[in-house]
């Protein structure tokens, strides 16, 4: 008995591969040429994917948000720059201090100068003290 059943299922596969191949004949019911548009995508930054929202094939809108990058290695950076900005601010010299110490010595060497002039005409210096004075 399971001998005929094994037979007759064995006869209706090959009946239904036969009919399905319509005698061996190779006729295709459609062909056509698939077009579509392809569209590269690459992100501004580098790092790790975190979030990607999108399957392929998905219609999407102009500015739609569709995915996230890791951007931690960016933040730690500005963090880094800033703080050197910070550095070479603080190390900047004060020029206006700079400025003002530089008048006051200024005004210091016209009055050393003015002071040995007359001494000079006193017959108190000698010429190389008037000559110091002038050039410092």
């Amino acid at each position: 008995m399971i001998k005929k059943f094994i037979l007759c299922g064995m006869v209706g596969i090959v009946f239904i591969t036969a009919a399905g191949c319509k005698n061996g004949s190779r006729e295709y019911e459609a062909s056509g040429t698939f077009e579509a548009t392809e569209i590269i995508v690459s992100a501004e930054g580098t790092g790790r994917i975190e979030r990607f929202d999108v399957d392929e094939g998905d219609n999407l809108e102009e500015g739609q948000f569709v995915g996230n990058i890791d951007n931690l290695q960016l933040i730690l950076k500005k963090k880094q720059l800033q703080a050197n900005m910070k550095g070479v601010e603080t190390k900047r010299p004060d020029i206006a201090v700079q400025i003002a110490g530089i008048q006051q010595q200024l005004a210091t060497a016209n009055y050393e100068k003015e002071r040995i002039e007359k001494l000079v005409k006193a017959d108190a210096a000698t010429q190389k003290q008037l000559d110091d004075a002038v050039s410092q």
